[in-house]
């Protein structure tokens, strides 16, 4: 086994980045659609059948393809438009030419349905005066799996010598489904439209102190749920303001508080009443920097984690008025890389997450590890990842007795290499499971229905990257292995890697950590670290935060 222990895939424009990045299924789609549609110029018998087989698969694989991405079959509206476009032409080998006609109308007006959907995002929830509460969009899902269903029934039909108006009636029910989706849509983007009219004097009415900027990919929703608590702890009014719909759910539901669809820069203003004293971000996406235009409001980085990552000192974050960090660790941090900051940049408030994590006592054997891999990041400079050879890092527990949670980054899935390895190692895991009969967690039983604080109480000991969930982990007082992927993981003896057992991405050095891990000589120097990195314990964090989030929507003095 071979590993190279990088994570970070080819750039997109090598050979090997773009043959990655090429859409092979819609390539496949389209061939076979040609194929069935050369099959039918022979006119002979064995053609018409192999068109009829070809036809049903190719439909099989369309469809099979649209309904594996994220986001369920409403991401099929509008697929594949030239294969399928070919497989509907395929029709007239069949004698079956009104049918076609008629597909190929449906197909049109799915795409037009597709961009009608697309338009239905909510306008707000919670938020008195505005209606639209409900998800995100009318579903049209049913429009694409219909018209696949309804080109092979149309194919068979023709295949037995059905009567022409039997296969037309079919086409037509398809063009009939997507119809009626488009048409619900254009009512629902007018009522929309009605209600953005009085979205500014809705805001006006709630009178919001601060708000909360939130622009990220479906499956973050953590970044926000970390803070909402506490700034909702506030008692003041405030409001969330969505930029991406297809996270917007996952805003709603962080919250008990009125959210705000706004995609686009013009559509801010309207969110921005003279209430305002403050906002605040939990990550520091790239579109914050339309909201921090507003010199009227003071902005707060919160960021949604302690690490010794490369965008955790970035001189981005100088941008905004204030970062909010855990520890005196956090400003070194910034010192260590030569990012300077102006005077008053920084408040110290501690992790108050970290209150339901259990510490532990000297004597805690270590029986059961967490393995908890972060993600490849956007940018090399933030790979932080071991996961690239993570069945070694599983290889070394298994063969040391110990029961493992494998619980990798939410964004795993983003990058084809580390979806394939957590495939491999949640395989390992089970496999040993099924001969060893210990009961290791993986899958759902570890990333979903269980908390990462939960996760982290169920272990003894945790195998980690350069992320906050090691940082994190320093509250319980056990120990950790943590891997060095990046040659500048650990700037200086201050940083988060000299709390722990460091590692790299040879089987040796892995081994070695998880021995001293078991060993665990460094705990007096871990404990010492957990002030230094995570500030005042979390009892004490609470009130810290609370008391600099309530200065900092304090009216500004004149």
């Amino acid at each position: 086994m071979k590993h190279d222990g990088s994570g970070v895939e080819a750039p997109r424009g090598t050979l090997l980045g773009r043959l990655r990045a090429a859409r092979l299924d819609e390539v496949a789609a389209s061939v076979a659609a040609l194929a069935c549609l050369l099959a039918a110029s022979g006119g002979a018998a064995w053609t018409t059948l192999a068109l009829a087989l070809l036809t049903a698969v190719a439909a099989a694989l369309v469809l099979i393809v649209a309904l594996s991405v994220p986001r369920g079959p409403a991401a099929a509206l509008g697929r594949f438009p030239v294969g399928r476009a070919l497989l509907a032409a395929a029709l007239l080998g069949l004698d079956a030419p009104a049918a076609a006609a008629l597909l190929a109308l449906a197909l049109f007006a799915e795409s037009a349905c597709a961009r009608i959907l697309r338009a239905q995002a909510p306008l707000a929830s919670r938020l008195p005066g505005c209606r639209i509460a409900e998800p995100r969009r009318i579903s049209g899902a049913a429009a694409a799996p219909v018209w696949i269903g309804a080109l092979v029934v149309v194919a068979w039909l023709s295949w037995w010598s059905a009567p022409w108006w039997l296969g037309a009636f079919v086409a037509a029910a398809s063009l009939v489904i997507t119809s009626f989706s488009a048409a619900r849509g254009i009512l629902r983007i007018r009522s929309r439209r009605d209600d953005a009219s009085r979205l500014g004097e809705s805001v006006l009415r709630l009178a919001p102190e601060f708000v909360v900027h939130w622009d990220a990919l479906p499956g973050t929703a953590f970044q926000m749920r970390m803070w909402m608590p506490y700034l909702e702890a506030l008692g003041r009014p405030f409001l969330v303001v969505a930029r991406n719909p297809d996270s917007y759910p996952e805003a709603v539901s962080s919250t008990t508080g009125p959210v705000v669809y706004r995609p686009e820069i013009e559509d801010l203003d309207g969110v921005v009443v003279p209430s305002m004293r403050a906002a605040f971000y939990v990550n520091n996406a790239t579109r914050n920097v339309q909201f921090i235009r507003y010199a009227e409001l003071t902005h707060v980085q919160l960021n949604h984690g302690e690490s010794d990552k490369a965008p955790s000192f970035s001189p981005s974050l100088r941008a905004y008025d204030l970062n909010f960090v855990a520890g005196r660790a956090a400003i070194d941090r910034f010192a260590a890389h030569d990012v300077p900051t102006h005077e008053g940049f920084f408040r110290i408030v501690g992790r108050p997450q970290t209150a339901d994590i259990a510490t532990s006592t000297r004597d805690d054997e270590v029986r059961v590890v967490l393995y908890a891999p972060t993600w490849a990041g956007f940018h090399a400079d933030s790979a932080y990842s071991s996961l690239a050879f993570g069945e070694l890092v599983v290889e070394a527990l298994i063969a040391r007795g110990l029961t493992v949670i494998f619980r990798p980054h939410p964004h795993t899935d983003m990058s084809p290499v580390l979806r394939d390895q957590a495939v491999r190692v949640r395989a390992m895991l089970r496999a040993d499971g099924a001969t060893s009969g210990r009961r290791h967690l993986v899958g759902p039983a570890a990333e979903t229905e269980l908390t990462l604080v939960e996760c982290f109480n169920a272990s003894d000991a945790l195998v980690a990257d350069v992320s906050s969930v090691a940082a994190d982990y320093l509250a319980s007082g056990k120990p950790f292995a943590i891997s060095q992927v990046l040659s500048d993981a650990a700037p200086g003896p201050d940083g988060l890697v000299s709390g722990g057992y460091p590692f790299d991405a040879s089987a040796g050095s892995i081994a070695g950590a998880v021995d001293e891990m078991l060993r665990d000589p460094r705990r007096e120097q871990r404990l010492e670290r957990r002030a230094h990195v995570l500030g005042p314990p979390a009892a004490e964090a609470v009130a810290a935060f609370v008391a600099a989030a309530t200065e900092a929507i304090q009216p500004r003095r004149a």
